[in-house]
């Protein structure tokens, strides 16, 4: 591996690191919205009814804002890859 493969990655990798919250929030909601999205049971909708469609909602919307944070946070790590990866001359510029 090349140093500017190296750097980039550790530039990544410090991206992660550096916003621990929003790497485990889009963790969740991606969890919460796979699950949301699985047919409901008969049981499940005696049980849960109106909660389960509050909640979904809330997750949509927790779902949404998370997205558009990481989308921030990856084309900031694009950023710095292709920065690092140019400073080792391994794309033109």
């Amino acid at each position: 591996m090349t140093q500017g493969a190296r750097t980039g990655a550790r530039k990544v990798e410090d991206a992660f690191y550096d916003n621990p919250l929003i790497t485990g929030v889009i963790t969740l909601a991606l969890g919460l919205a796979a699950g949301l999205t699985a047919p409901s049971t008969h049981h499940e909708v005696v049980l849960m009814g109106e909660t389960r469609d509050q909640l979904g909602d809330s997750v949509r919307n927790v779902v949404q804002a998370t997205k558009h944070k990481a989308e921030h946070i990856a084309e900031r790590v694009i950023a710095a890859t292709k920065s690092a990866a140019s400073d080792e001359g391994l794309v033109a510029t």
